[in-house]
Formats: structure tokens, C-alpha cells, sequence
């Protein structure tokens, strides 16, 4: 049987496994790009496997099975999809920029500071 969390531990659980976008895309974008970016990828494959074809074409002696594994030989290109970083790495960066930037101080302290 599962133990029963107190509220603090949950909160850290979820700020470990739920996630944020920070390559500076919204979602949908994010989404529309991972399948720009592997037709991109299978495009450039087709290509490539293509101009091997037809530079054999022009050497008409060549042999098929020397054909066959100069078109094996094409390597495809690989595009991966990095994670997302958890949210409490965000937050801490989010709160690390607002203490350097001094956004965190009072009103107080802002108005008694004589730089």
C-alpha cells in the first residue's frame, strides 16, 4: 500500500514531474515543429538516396548490388526532441533572476537605498 503524503511532500513531487516549455516556443508551435522537423529529415534522406541514384544512372555499368549498398550507405539524418525541464528548476531560476535583479526587495528598501 502506498504511503499517504503530507501536503509539502506532494508539492515537491509535482514540482519534480510536471514540466515547462523554456526553449522559448509556445506549445503549439512546439508540436508543429517536431513534425516539421522529421519531414525535414525524411526529405533530406530521399534526396540524398535520389542523387545517389542518379549519378548511377549516369554511369550505366554500374553493378545493382554495388548500387544497392552505395544507397544503404545513406545515413538519415537524427533530430531528437530534448525534454522539458521540471517546473522546480524554473521556479528557482524564475526567483535566482528576480533576488540578482533586485525585484524581490520591498518598497521600503527600495526607497531608503541612496546609490
Amino acid at each position: 500500500m502506498k504511503k499517504a503524503l503530507s501536503p509539502p511532500e506532494k508539492k515537491l513531487l509535482s514540482c519534480e514531474k510536471d514540466r515547462r516549455n523554456t526553449y522559448g516556443e509556445s506549445g503549439s508551435h512546439s508540436r508543429h515543429a517536431i513534425e516539421n522537423h522529421n519531414n525535414r529529415d525524411r526529405r533530406a534522406f530521399r534526396r540524398k538516396a535520389n542523387q545517389v541514384l542518379a549519378t548511377a544512372q549516369d554511369k550505366i555499368t554500374e553493378e545493382p548490388e554495388n548500387l544497392d549498398a552505395q544507397v544503404k550507405a545513406v545515413h538519415r539524418r537524427s533530430w531528437k526532441k530534448c525534454a522539458d525541464e521540471p517546473l522546480r528548476k524554473v521556479v528557482e531560476r524564475k526567483l535566482e533572476r528576480r533576488q540578482r535583479n533586485g525585484i524581490n526587495r520591498s518598497a521600503k528598501d527600495l526607497l531608503t537605498r541612496t546609490d
